[in-house]
């Protein structure tokens, strides 16, 4: 049995919903999808890479942890973290941790792991 295995079908929706998020960053500017749109998809986008290596937990957990990694982001936003640290001169590092909190980015985080784990669990899509 090999150390790392991974799932393609889960890593095939990982680059299409990466490729949607990089054309929304350079394509739209606008006040929902942008913004909010991207985000939900942020977090599914996380839910599906968890997915990718990690097959035997519960689709509550993945949630919860997709959930959790763009809290943090949020918490290292409020904190004013990738200023301190500098990371707001790199325009790539800048639209992936962004750059000020806003709380309805946590709504659209845990839509997102709610729609990851909806999915997973009705359809079974990445398994």
């Amino acid at each position: 049995m090999p150390i790392l295995r991974t799932n393609p079908k889960a890593t095939l929706w990982v680059l299409g919903i990466f490729i949607v998020e990089v054309l929304i960053a350079l394509y739209v500017h606008d006040w929902l999808i942008r913004p909010y749109g991207g985000d939900v998809l942020a977090a599914l986008l996380v839910y599906v890479g968890f997915r990718v290596f990690i097959h035997r937990t519960s689709s509550l957990r993945l949630a919860i942890a997709a959930f959790a990694t763009g809290a943090c982001l949020e918490i290292f936003q409020a904190c004013q973290l990738p200023e301190r640290l500098g990371l707001t001169h790199n325009a790539i590092l800048r639209v992936a941790i962004g750059t000020t909190f806003q709380w309805g980015d946590l709504l659209a985080y845990a839509m997102g792991a709610a729609l990851g784990r909806l999915l997973d669990e009705k359809t079974h899509w990445i398994r």
